[in-house]
């Protein structure tokens, strides 16, 4: 089954669990276009029920056809799929670093795109919502970011995008990059 949706809500989350516990080897993939911050958990236990694949993708982030195509197939054989800005917030959690655990839930959605290099008016379009929005989310993250040791006064937009890809998994520092080349 694929669906592409604009908003996914509650009571979209409700009736897809209802079709994955009728039809459990069923496959899902989701195209959407937003979500709100209160339906990560419903999108947690949605991806783990059932006993087919699924895949829940932001449909920006789905650019070809092919990449679709793999997807569908990868759900025909089990596979879960999430897109990595779903899959921070829905598994992930805060992490623990004491400038991330202050952020809220929209701020790690905006720092998550920011880190994959998003200007504010594509995580405007993004997110459906305005660029002095972003801006205003951005301003609260920078004025926390003073408060941990680890930023760089001169350039807040990348030193809050190295500490989230630091404590995401997906930076390593530069001995950490060398043995993993010397490991190959």
């Amino acid at each position: 089954m694929m669906l592409s949706i604009k908003k996914l809500d509650t009571d979209v989350i409700e009736e897809l669990e209802k079709i994955r516990n009728s039809y459990p080897r069923m496959g899902i993939v989701i195209l959407i276009v937003s979500y709100s911050s209160q339906d990560i958990e419903l999108l947690r236990k949605l991806a783990l029920c059932g006993e087919s694949g699924m895949a829940l993708f932001l449909k920006q982030s789905l650019d070809k056809v092919d990449q679709l195509c793999r997807t569908v197939l990868a759900v025909s054989q089990g596979q879960v799929i999430l897109d990595p800005p779903l899959a921070t917030f829905m598994f992930a959690g805060k992490p623990e670093c004491p400038f991330l655990k202050q952020l809220t839930t929209r701020e790690l959605e905006i720092l998550s795109l920011l880190s994959q290099g998003y200007t504010n008016s594509s995580i405007a379009g993004t997110l459906f919502i305005d660029i002095k929005t972003v801006e205003h989310h951005l301003n609260s993250m920078y004025s926390k970011l003073k408060s941990d040791p680890d930023y760089n006064t001169k350039h807040l937009r990348v030193s809050a995008a190295r500490l989230y890809l630091e404590k995401m998994g997906t930076l390593y520092q530069k001995e950490e990059s060398l043995a993993r080349v010397g490991a190959r």
